[in-house]
């Protein structure tokens, strides 16, 4: 059984590594981290469907997750396959509130969820925006 450090050090790493928080200073990654949750998610679980409230954004851990909207005829369209280190779903931080497709994932693991008003609350400090 992982301990607490051991999952803080692994969302660390995936925050480190993600292109949307690699040029983050060290102390910003570590507040992310203390928001993220771990949720252990399997194939073709359903995160969130197109048009829900955005509640979170998420960053892959060891799952994969496929982003799709529906065609006319009802038909899912991948519109960007996710892994390792991507955050997802980030539009409803600063674009709209819904998200703008679905995600199913497609293999099995961990993904993190980082909760929208958690982050929104963290952009409203100075210094976490600054070193954002």
């Amino acid at each position: 059984m992982k301990t607490d450090i051991d999952q803080n050090a692994a969302v660390r790493h995936y925050i480190a590594d993600s292109e949307f928080f690699r040029n983050a200073s060290e102390l910003t990654q570590e507040k992310v981290a203390e928001i993220c949750r771990a949720k252990h998610v399997s194939k073709k679980e359903t995160l969130f469907m197109e048009g829900q409230n955005g509640e979170s954004v998420f960053l892959c851990g060891t799952a994969a997750v496929q982003l799709y909207k529906t065609d006319n005829q009802g038909k899912p369209v991948v519109v960007r396959l996710v892994g390792t280190g991507e955050l997802f779903a980030e539009v409803i931080l600063f674009e709209q509130p819904k998200y703008p497709v679905s995600a199913e994932v497609v293999k099995s693991g961990l993904v993190y969820t980082v909760p929208r008003r958690e982050f929104l609350g963290l952009l409203e400090d100075p210094h976490f925006r600054i070193c954002f």
